[in-house]
């Protein structure tokens, strides 16, 4: 995982350097790592280093992945939620449905404050909800 791409993401500076980094171990580098995003709160205090590694292992894995569904039925509708604050890491998202509309006809986007890590955080997170909650009206 590289320092700079997750300070992007996040939108933290974390005071790494490579040479801190190049100097030490990989079991080292994890553990600063680790503690570097428990000072600045955006990881709990509580995290062990094994559930840290974890989310790493996960987080590459995502990464890592490349879907390709064989054969699917189009869905008759998929709503997009996305931040407005989206950094673009992906061709995809040049797209205004970023590729939604290859799995359904009808991709309904809905744009909201913030970016993919504060959705889920308040004030973020109750707009998000409102914007769900008028999405599953429409359809019921």
């Amino acid at each position: 995982m590289q320092a700079r791409a997750v300070e992007g993401f996040l939108k933290l500076d974390l005071k790494m350097t490579r040479e801190a980094l190049e100097a030490s171990s990989p079991e080292e580098r994890i553990a600063f790592f680790k503690d570097k995003l428990t000072q600045l709160n955006w990881l709990p205090a509580v995290l062990s280093l094994k559930q840290f590694k974890g989310i790493v292992a996960v987080y590459k894995a995502n990464v890592c992945a490349d879907y390709q569904p064989e054969a699917f039925s189009k869905l008759p509708h998929i709503v997009l939620m996305k931040g407005e604050d989206e950094q673009r890491y992906w061709e995809l998202q040049k797209e205004p449905a970023w590729g939604g509309d290859r799995f359904s006809d009808l991709v309904s986007i809905h744009v909201i404050p913030g970016d993919h890590s504060s959705l889920l955080i308040k004030p973020h997170a109750t707009l998000l909800a409102e914007k769900l909650k008028s999405c599953f009206a429409e359809i019921s």
